[in-house]
């Protein structure tokens, strides 16, 4: 229960996962201690992009909304290549080489989505990369560049290591999250091409999975971010690795049925 932990124990509640942020931020979006942006903010990073920071010249990749009709995202296929993603507008995406693959593919995501949003976007080779931060009220309190050395078949983060994040690119990160009253954990996802350049994927509402390799790189975003809003001081971070893996564990479990 959300009210137990923010009213009750006087604790923050802070979302994991895309749906629990646009929840909390429906419902409790003016408690101090419910750490999720602003209601009206999802609509600016839904897919594709109306809104993102300017770091480095980031664009996204060009795209076609499927309510555009047939004979654009045909063309847009054959201009790109036919080597695509069909994205819903929060989450969401298939891999897409052919026309053929279209309609299949479109019934998929409309199970979750209507046409409103649903696109197609054109691929990108390169690097993955990501930052992390959190923010309060619209102030950046935090942040950290990494790349990602190793993936999943699904794009999960399993390895990285940290990147400098220059002073240019702290500030339109901070100019963004003043412009959309960000509050809450939340991550943007990049790729950088082989001339360098870098293409804006999406913007998340909450902290990314790989977030405990952040501390391990001697940023601790969560613990910044809860020490801010309860006005203490976030615990010293000593540990600076070159890098962190994640480790999946499996351990057993019983279930007694009747």
């Amino acid at each position: 229960d959300v009210r137990a932990v923010v009213d009750e124990a006087q604790g923050c509640f802070i979302p994991t996962i895309d749906l629990e942020a646009y929840w909390l931020s429906r419902h409790f979006g003016d408690h101090p201690r419910v750490l999720s942006p602003p209601e009206s903010l999802f609509s600016q990073i839904a897919k594709p992009l109306s809104d993102w920071p300017a770091l480095g010249g980031a664009q996204p990749p060009p795209c076609v909304l499927v309510s555009d009709g047939q004979e654009a995202m045909h063309a847009f296929g054959r201009k790109q290549g036919w080597r695509l993603w069909l994205k819903g507008p929060y989450h969401d995406a298939i891999f897409i080489q052919s026309w053929e693959e279209v309609p299949g593919a479109l019934a998929r995501l409309r199970k979750y989505w209507d046409k409103d949003g649903v696109h197609l976007q054109r691929h990108v080779e390169g690097v993955h990369e990501s930052i992390a931060f959190c923010a309060f009220g619209g102030e950046l309190l935090d942040a950290i560049w990494i790349v990602k050395n190793d993936m999943t078949s699904q794009g999960k983060t399993v390895a990285g290591s940290a990147l400098d994040m220059n002073r240019e690119d702290r500030v339109a990160l901070a100019d963004f999250i003043a412009r959309t009253g960000w509050t809450g954990g939340g991550e943007v996802e990049l790729i950088r091409g082989p001339h360098n350049e870098l293409w804006l994927i999406e913007v998340n509402p909450r902290f990314p999975s790989w977030i405990d390799g952040a501390r391990h790189l001697g940023v601790n975003l969560p613990a910044r971010m809860v020490a801010h809003v309860f006005g203490t001081e976030a615990p010293g971070e000593s540990l600076a690795a070159d890098g962190f893996v994640r480790v999946q564990t499996e351990i057993p479990a019983q279930r007694k049925y009747k």
